[in-house]
């Protein structure tokens, strides 16, 4: 089974890049369906701000955590990506 999560960016400062993300979110069906993240742009430091609905195994928030780690390595903090596995 594929696996496709929309990671946007809903803020950035000198410190922190936060996103938002979950299942394919041009499905209106999936607009309430959203987690929250954010990243220390400094060291790397990923802190889940709130997971997705109904995730209680948190798929969701291990995948995107995995995708930020990726980008920041490469000093990235694009305004949407997505994890597809």
């Amino acid at each position: 089974m594929a696996i496709f999560i929309d990671i946007i960016k809903t803020q950035e400062d000198d410190s922190y890049a936060y996103y938002k993300f979950g299942p394919n979110q041009e499905d209106p069906e999936n607009h309430n369906k959203i987690g929250m993240m954010k990243i220390n742009k400094t060291t790397g430091d990923i802190t889940c701000l709130s997971e997705v609905p109904g995730d209680t195994k948190q798929n969701f928030s291990v995948c995107v955590r995995h995708k930020l780690f990726m980008l920041f390595k490469n000093n990235e903090y694009p305004d949407k990506t997505i994890f597809a596995a």
